[in-house]
């Protein structure tokens, strides 16, 4: 089971968010504030992000994926729509495989579905997570998911986001980047067959678009949206993202 919070409206539709790498669950704050009042909304933490602990670590794609249907199980959630960015866009491949009949829709945000020539860069984060701790790859990480006209534009935004992966457990982000390293969802993703929206950043340096255009055509009937944003499209297109994630929900 995850750490998790409960928001909104009882009685409403459930809408799942699952957070990027290094990052908890205040990173949705801005598509919070616009859903609550039509959908019930689980936030929740990875071990080792936000307040989470460490407690039994999960170092794998599919056992985040277990973990999320065993809190929905715990709430008595049965059906949920779902929005995972990052490493919570490869969890949703595995939700929308595995467990398609808890799902009535997906919104897979700049995740892919693995790369095999990464795992030289996993090893190194891993490494530098344990053995430096979080702050230059907090730095490191921003640098790469904001450009420098976002960084000027809105630096209070960027230093959120930094100081929620500055902030992490190193044990629970080296877990989670051992996660992405080991385990590739390609076949899951050719399995989906629940409702889905691919949404990719145009200019993300960490999931190319052509990765994630890849990863919608193997989707039956999925939709495709192009932002012109980095990594972390929800937070520096805010408005745009809220539009498209609003008009493919629905009421």
């Amino acid at each position: 089971m995850l750490m998790h919070k409960v928001l909104g409206t009882p009685g409403k539709p459930w809408l799942i968010f699952f957070n990027s790498l290094g990052c908890d669950w205040g990173m949705w704050d801005a598509q919070v504030a616009v859903l609550e009042k039509d959908r019930q909304i689980l936030l929740v933490n990875k071990p080792g992000h936000g307040d989470a602990p460490v407690g039994e670590p999960i170092d794998s794609i599919q056992g985040f994926a277990d973990a999320l249907i065993a809190t929905m199980d715990s709430l008595g959630i049965e059906k949920a729509e779902y929005c995972g960015l990052s490493i919570g866009g490869r969890v949703g491949t595995v939700l929308g495989s595995d467990y398609a009949p808890r799902f009535r829709r997906l919104i897979l945000v700049c995740g892919g579905t693995g790369d095999p020539t990464k795992a030289s860069f996993w090893a190194q984060r891993i490494a530098m997570a344990r053995d430096n701790g979080m702050a230059g790859i907090a730095e490191g990480s921003v640098s790469r998911w904001f450009d420098d006209a976002f960084t000027e534009k809105a630096p209070g935004d960027v230093a959120k986001i930094k100081g929620m992966v500055a902030a992490c457990d190193p044990e629970g982000y080296a877990h989670a980047c051992e996660a992405l390293r080991d385990q590739d969802t390609l076949e899951q993703t050719r399995n989906i067959s629940v409702p889905t929206m691919v949404v990719a950043g145009g200019n993300d340096q960490s999931t190319p678009v052509a990765a994630l255009r890849a990863m919608s055509d193997m989707i039956n009937g999925a939709l495709y949206i192009e932002i012109d944003a980095g990594h972390i499209v929800n937070v520096e297109r805010p408005a745009e993202f809220n539009r498209a994630l609003v008009g493919f929900l629905g009421p």
